[in-house]
């Protein structure tokens, strides 16, 4: 039997008696919540933060060398140091809008080590991720996006959207650091990247951020020449079942794009070097695909991105196809050479190869187009404007010279790229483009119609 009041319970003839906490005892827990509450805000809140730090942009080189150097260190403390959400927010407003000012950054990477970075980012991203007391979600955006600018200008790429770029360019080789010159700084850095513990990892935040942010933003010529890219492809594909939330590969490809008015052709040919090399592992049909195809062994680079990395680009290829639009074939300016058209013929043609096999794989089509082509839409665009007929008188004149573009490499001593054309009688085999890279490509053709293409 059970009897109770509001003090006690009686069970089966035993009394417990029930303990309510005082009063003032709650009172006092709840002052001490709210004290711990106000603190917590407290430290997180905005406190006043003096006015952005700005570097002259009329002043000569030196000058703003000089005035790089101080604010490098004063923003090297707050990075160094036990970072709090405070201290990010004060490294934002002191030092955000320098991050694209190539003598800021490069100053910077004087003062901090890749492996520095690295943790500053992880911080920001745990702060993101923190429920209580973290920092905002478009200002951690906002910040990682600059800590990634200040890599990319540290590393030897370039910002075109930046004031300070010219003077920088003209003097960087006057200019001294710790190790030397600029050239020097920069070749210490990229081996820092390459050798700090899970920078890659981060990088692929960096290098996505940043170009979202950074449209003018491109790597430089040396992330190529020197095997850094490379090896980027290679730690992808090693971690390619061990997704970190951001697009490695990706996150580079929105940088290796330059805008059309300021060509650099160290950088071109860098990039044109990258894309017909080789993979630095070896290939057996990652996606064990439908029709099997019999592969073994390296595979070229631009045939690897165009369709057997990723099933699903995110942009659907459109970083990807501006990249192969600068390198296999440029009009404006013109750069031209023997080694640079045979590197034109070897990307066109394995980027037709590449997405020619895509497009074979055997899949359901997606509302009622072929679902490799509709995820790399961004790569081609397919131009259904035309009758049969004009395709196939299109195509026809349009496919000579293609063959010509491609073939012209080829000479007694070796063969670059030998391609292989032949027609079939169903135009759903082929690939009908009328994008703008095949406008740069094959002599401003509104579409080619290319079947069957073979790199022997």
């Amino acid at each position: 039997m059970v009897k109770s009041n509001k003090h006690w319970l009686q069970l089966n003839n035993e009394v417990i008696v029930l303990r309510f906490p005082s009063f003032a005892l709650v009172f006092r827990c709840f002052l001490l919540g709210l004290v711990s509450l106000l603190l917590v805000t407290a430290c997180t809140s905005d406190s006043p933060i003096p006015d952005p730090v700005v570097i002259d942009t009329g002043l000569d080189a030196g000058q703003q060398w000089g005035e790089a150097g101080k604010a490098s260190g004063q923003a090297a403390e707050l990075i160094t140091k036990d970072v709090s959400v405070k201290d990010i927010r004060r490294f934002h407003g002191l030092f955000g809008e320098l991050c694209e000012n190539p003598f800021f950054a490069v100053a910077l990477s004087e003062k901090v080590s890749p492996e520095d970075l690295v943790k500053f980012t992880e911080k920001v991203t745990t702060y993101k991720n923190s429920w209580f007391g973290g920092l905002d979600g478009e200002l951690a955006d906002r910040v990682i996006s600059e800590l990634g600018s200040v890599v990319v200008l540290s590393i030897g790429g370039s910002n075109t959207s930046s004031d300070s770029q010219r003077s920088f360019d003209s003097a960087k080789n006057k200019l001294k650091t710790s190790k030397g010159g600029v050239a020097d700084l920069v070749d210490s850095n990229l081996s820092g990247w390459r050798k700090t513990a899970n920078s890659y990892r981060v990088l692929g935040e960096l290098f996505t951020r940043a170009g979202e942010q950074y449209p003018g933003l491109v790597l430089g010529e040396k992330f190529f020449s020197s095997g850094f890219a490379t090896d980027l492809i290679g730690w992808d594909f090693k971690h390619r079942n061990q997704p970190s939330g951001f697009d490695l590969v990706q996150g580079m490809l929105s940088l290796m794009d330059q805008p059309s008015s300021s060509v650099d052709e160290g950088f071109y040919d860098a990039v044109q070097g990258f894309l017909v090399s080789t993979t630095p592992f070896e290939i057996s049909d990652v996606r064990k695909r439908k029709p099997a195809l019999d592969i073994s062994g390296p595979m070229n680079i631009t045939r690897y991105l165009t369709s057997f990395r990723h099933p699903n680009m995110a942009d659907k290829g459109n970083a990807l196809g501006r990249v192969l639009a600068q390198t296999a074939f440029r009009f404006n300016p013109p750069i031209s050479s023997q080694d640079r058209d045979k590197n034109s013929a070897v990307i066109a043609g394995n980027f037709l190869l590449g997405y020619q096999e895509g497009l074979n794989i055997e899949q359901k089509p997606y509302k009622g187009e072929n679902r490799f082509g509709f995820n790399h839409a961004g790569l081609v665009v397919i131009d259904t404007g035309l009758d049969t007929g004009q395709e196939w008188s299109q195509a026809g004149e349009a496919s000579e010279q293609a063959a010509e573009l491609l073939t012209k490499s080829a000479d007694s001593d070796e063969d670059i790229a030998r391609i292989k054309l032949s027609s079939e009688p169903e135009l759903g085999n082929r690939i009908l483009v009328g994008s703008e890279f095949w406008k740069r490509c094959f002599l401003r053709r509104a579409s080619l119609l290319i079947s069957h293409l073979m790199i022997q």
